[in-house]
């Protein structure tokens, strides 16, 4: 399969996805009921549903106000980007790419953004290419018609706009497309879908959104399927296999999750007021949480977005058996600390030892994917 085709059959797939959710924001009231039970009963989002056709509402003069609700992160944890208030999200994620559409049902707009993994390093001028009239076509074929207005490179971005009609009503849309500054073998993109009589609100998402969108490089240490425990109360995230599951806690809480077998159990918590400066102070913190335990090696960790500490050492359960232990301790924004804790059922592991066990490789690598997250968890 080449990759333009590859490229275009992704685009296609996303158009569909973009003129559902169009149409469901033509719904009339009760568009959040609508798309809560669709995603109860795992409707697939390809399943188009039922539209009541109206008038686009008049915009108001000026700069349109939008309101931001926070920050979303994909569930994946592949990127992150700000959310609007009012626009209701519904993430995707198949083959190398995670997506998002979020839809606002009073304002009939859609903003569409997704992350797509390639083999090859990108920029402006490959991404030109591979947007050629066929993926274009592709990516709008549910429309009525779509038209491509204008196109340009700006700044390391392809800017694409579009005339699109659908059952008697004209959008505006806008495709921006880049490369990641923190790896170029993926590509970004933002679409915008507005009416066609509010130019303006186009404009003024644009400012606003395109500035957040960030891939989350330390999630990408994991394979894209695993689910992600975030955290937007302490601002922290990891990526876990599939099989494990979360135990007990949540956000803002002390959270547990467990393996299949019971084997392996990864702790995660926040505190205030707490800065680990150097490796005696991450000790001091392991001998403050864990007395008695026996520490064996402690050394700074980098993430992409802060850096931190990592203390292994050993323990013994209630039962008197020897267990191996592994915290990491992140400086976040605020003065939080951010901490993991890993634990296993076998003692005498180092787990900053990058030769441990190939039996432990998942828990180890979920542990690499613990990080603070970029603009979260601040005052």
């Amino acid at each position: 399969m080449s990759k333009w085709f590859t490229t275009q059959r992704i685009s296609a797939v996303l158009g569909l996805l973009m003129v559902i959710t169009v149409a469901v924001g033509m719904i009339l009231p009760g568009v959040q009921a609508t798309l809560d039970s669709r995603q109860a009963a795992t409707v697939s989002v390809l399943a188009t549903p039922t539209v009541v056709l109206v008038t686009f509402p008049t915009p108001a003069p000026g700069t349109p106000v939008v309101d931001m609700a926070g920050i979303y992160t994909h569930p994946n944890a592949v990127f992150q980007l700000l959310q609007p208030q009012g626009w209701s999200p519904l993430s995707e994620l198949q083959d190398t790419i995670a997506s998002v559409s979020m839809v606002n049902s009073a304002l009939y707009s859609v903003i569409h953004v997704y992350a797509q993994k390639y083999t090859f390093a990108q920029d402006a001028s490959t991404l030109d290419a591979a947007y050629d009239a066929n993926t274009l076509a592709a990516s709008w074929t549910e429309y009525d018609s779509w038209q491509q207005t204008a196109r340009d490179q700006v700044d390391g971005h392809l800017v694409i706009d579009f005339t699109l009609t659908l059952s008697g009503q004209t959008y505006l849309a806008r495709q921006l497309a880049w490369a990641s500054p923190d790896d170029n073998t993926w590509a970004l993109v933002l679409r915008l879908v507005v009416p066609g009589n509010n130019p303006a609100l186009l404009e003024r998402l644009q400012s606003l959104l395109l500035p957040s969108i960030e891939l989350l490089p330390d999630s990408l240490l994991a394979p894209l399927n695993w689910p992600a425990y975030i955290d937007g109360v302490w601002g922290f995230v990891l990526k876990y296999p599939e099989s494990w599951r979360l135990a007990d806690g949540g956000p803002g809480r002390t959270a547990t999750l467990t393996d299949s077998s019971g084997q392996i159990t990864v702790t995660l918590n926040g505190e205030a007021d707490t800065i680990i400066e150097d490796v005696d102070a991450a000790r001091a913190w392991l001998e403050r949480v864990r007395p008695g335990a026996e520490i064996i090696d402690a050394q700074p960790v980098e993430r992409a977005n802060g850096a931190g500490f990592g203390v292994s050492y050993l323990y013994s359960d209630a039962d008197g058996e020897q267990r191996s232990g592994l915290a990491i301790l992140l400086n976040g924004p605020g003065d939080r600390l951010a901490t993991a804790t890993l634990r296993l059922n076998e003692g005498h592991l180092n787990l900053l030892d990058p030769t441990v066990s190939a039996a432990y490789r998942e828990a180890l690598q979920a542990m690499q994917t613990f990080a603070v997250l970029p603009g979260t968890g601040e005052e």
